[in-house]
């Protein structure tokens, strides 16, 4: 699930306010609170064209847009914003369902793993140091992700 899409409408308003040059704002669905429902605006920067993980600032915001000020209410909205999207967005990249992978992905990243690991021989022969240690890391990686798919 996407949690995090391109600021439109009331949202805009108020984030106009605050973006700068080179950046993007972008709004979260929404996030129960007290009863009552919020967004997290993001502000991200961009680069060549695309937008990069890196957030430059924060905003919290009520249903109708309103900017929230109470410093105990921020806090609480940035944890729960923060597990929200940790728990159910695809593209965060510390995000729960981008670690997990079906049987496809893993036999990719197992053909993957084996192109690196001759990539790693070659570059030993060559005499690079501690190639050893990254196929080692290569060969428990692959079982681990198994025994996590499968349980």
């Amino acid at each position: 699930m996407l949690v995090f899409n391109k600021v439109e409408g009331r949202f805009k308003e108020i984030a106009d306010k605050y973006i700068k040059k080179r950046e993007v704002a972008r709004v979260s669905l929404p996030i129960e609170y007290k009863g009552k429902l919020f967004h997290e605006i993001q502000f991200n920067k961009v680069f060549l064209g695309s937008v990069r993980q890196t957030v430059n600032g924060y905003l919290y915001v009520t249903e109708d847009g309103q900017k929230v000020e109470d410093e105990k209410d921020i806090e609480e909205l940035a944890y729960l914003a923060y597990q929200f999207e940790v728990l159910f967005d695809d593209v965060f990249s510390g995000g729960i369902p981008k670690a997990v992978m079906d049987e496809k992905q893993l036999k990719r990243e197992e053909k993957d793993f084996e192109k690196m690991c001759v990539a790693l021989d070659a570059l030993k022969a060559e005499g690079l140091a501690k190639t050893d240690r990254l196929m080692e890391a290569f060969s428990k990686l692959t079982p681990l992700k198994e025994k996590i798919i499968r349980h």
